[in-house]
């Protein structure tokens, strides 16, 4: 009966404006928000040169911002008790760079970290029309629970609620979980588009790490290159004690020192493509009709013409 009872509801994007581009994000219970709230802060601190120091702290300091706020507003979309858009006005977001040091790394305390069982799917075809979608089990199999007539996977979407009945997030009938799915998508101002997402990985990490392709899209990177770079995640998983920065090992080594003495809290993965980082993909249609696709080293997948 809640299967039959399931449909889909058409909920208006998120949507903000940066320098050269207009992004657009899923609403609640997604992640858009921390998406789009961590790029508007990025926007603000202006850091220069892509992977500087400047860039990887002020995306990490940025994520702690807008985790904060996700974690006040993403709920089931008719009980959320904030309306998401007022956390992306300019005044909003230069209200909570101000509280960034661009020298020193805040403390911020931060839940344990699961992993996920999610893959990003982009589409464009030769009109345009461009699709940014997510599926996901929950974690890496799910429920564990297999429909015997069916043979499909149970998802296990429901450990993001709360069983604290006060709670945001509280179990109830015919509420949404919170969830760490966000697929996006940015309209850049010189007539590209770009869908862009990421699956796998530890869920915190999602936004972290478009962010992280997104930004190095608007240094000038090419599409194959954003998502290969090295890549860094702050989170705190069932074996951490505190939240780490972890990294992978193809950053500049004057980097890493710069942030150690900035205070952040460094763990060096030493694999080159860690898939601990997410799987990643992006689509980008040029003007004139050309699309520029790639996939992660880090994960299955592919990026394919038809």
């Amino acid at each position: 009966s809640d299967i039959e009872r399931t449909n889909a509801r058409w909920r208006s994007p998120l949507n903000l404006d940066v320098q050269g581009a207009s992004l657009w994000g899923a609403p609640p219970p997604t992640q858009g928000l921390a998406g789009l709230v961590l790029q508007g802060l990025f926007e603000l601190l202006e850091a220069a040169r892509c992977d500087s120091f400047e860039h990887v702290h002020a995306l990490v300091e940025a994520s702690k911002r807008a985790r904060a706020i996700a974690d006040l507003v993403c709920a089931d979309f008719d009980h959320s008790l904030e309306d998401p858009a007022q956390f992306l006005t300019r005044a909003a977001l230069e209200r909570e760079a101000a509280a960034i040091s661009m020298s020193r790394a805040a403390n911020m305390a931060m839940s344990q970290d699961q992993t996920q069982g999610s893959a990003w799917l982009g589409a464009v075809d030769d009109k345009g029309l461009a699709v940014s979608y997510v599926q996901s089990i929950g974690s890496e199999f799910g429920s564990g629970c297999v429909l015997r007539t069916t043979g499909v996977l149970m998802q296990d979407r429901a450990d993001g609620f709360s069983l604290d009945a006060d709670a945001l997030n509280a179990l109830a009938p015919g509420r949404q979980p919170r969830h760490f799915m966000n697929p996006a998508i940015a309209a850049f101002d010189d007539g590209r588009i770009a869908v862009y997402g990421a699956g796998g990985g530890h869920c915190e990490g999602v936004a972290q790490i478009q962010a992280q392709i997104l930004t190095r899209l608007r240094y000038g990177m090419r599409v194959d290159a954003a998502i290969d770079a090295p890549r860094f995640m702050l989170n705190r998983t069932p074996r951490d004690e505190i939240a780490t920065l972890k990294m992978e090992d193809r950053f500049d080594p004057s980097v890493l020192s710069a942030l150690r003495r900035a205070g952040h809290e460094i763990e060096i993965d030493n694999a080159t493509h860690s898939d601990r980082f997410s799987h990643a993909g992006l689509l980008m249609r040029w003007p004139k009709g050309r699309i520029d696709g790639a996939h992660d080293p880090r994960g299955d997948g592919a990026a394919l013409g038809l």
